[in-house]
C-alpha cells in the first residue's frame, strides 16, 4: 500500500536500507533513487541527488562506511535495534509496528513555540545523522568519525 505522500507526490524518492551488524555485506535496499553496486571485496550504495551521484554507503571486511550528504538538504535518519543498522530519508520508515514513539520533550516545545532553527533530534531511538558527516557502523554501533566541515588548515583573521 503507497503512502499518501508517495501517492501525491511520485517525483519523491523514498528509500530505507537494512544492515545486518555481524555481516555488513547483508544488505536489504527498498524504495527508489538508490542503487548498489558490487565489487570485489566490497558494496557500494549511491544515492541519486538531483545534481549528483553520492556514494552513501561503502562495506569492505572492516565494517560499514556512510557518508552523510552535505548542505543539510537531504536527510538521513538512522536507527540501531535488533542486532541491525536502519537508514532512510524518512523518518516513519524506521519505526516498527506497535511501537510507541518517544519525543525529547525540550524539543518538541522548542519547534511548538517557533524557534527559528531546526533542532536534529526530536525522536529519541531515531538519530538525524549530521550532514557532511562520516560514520562507521561496527559490532552493532553506529560511530561518527569526522565531517567534511573539519580539519582544513587552520587560520587566523
Amino acid at each position: 500500500m503507497k503512502s499518501s505522500s508517495e501517492n501525491t507526490h511520485p517525483q519523491l524518492k523514498i528509500w530505507s536500507i537494512e544492515v545486518d551488524a555481524e555481516n555488513p555485506f547483508d544488505l536489504t535496499v527498498q524504495g527508489t533513487g538508490i542503487n548498489v553496486e558490487e565489487t570485489s571485496g566490497s558494496k557500494e550504495v549511491y544515492l541519486g541527488l538531483p545534481t549528483q551521484r553520492h556514494l552513501l554507503i561503502r562495506t569492505n571486511q572492516d565494517g560499514l562506511q556512510l557518508f552523510v550528504p552535505g548542505g543539510n538538504v537531504y536527510p538521513i535518519y538512522a536507527r540501531t535495534a535488533k542486532g541491525k543498522l536502519f537508514l532512510s530519508n524518512i523518518s516513519s520508515k524506521l519505526m516498527f509496528s506497535g511501537e510507541v514513539i518517544e519525543l525529547d520533550t525540550f524539543v518538541l516545545l522548542q519547534n511548538l513555540t517557533g524557534i527559528p532553527y531546526p533542532q536534529n533530534n526530536i525522536l529519541k531511538n531515531i538519530s538525524l545523522l549530521q550532514a557532511s558527516g562520516n560514520y562507521f557502523f561496527k559490532n552493532g554501533a553506529l560511530e561518527r568519525k569526522s565531517s567534511l566541515l573539519e580539519g582544513g588548515p587552520k587560520t587566523s583573521i
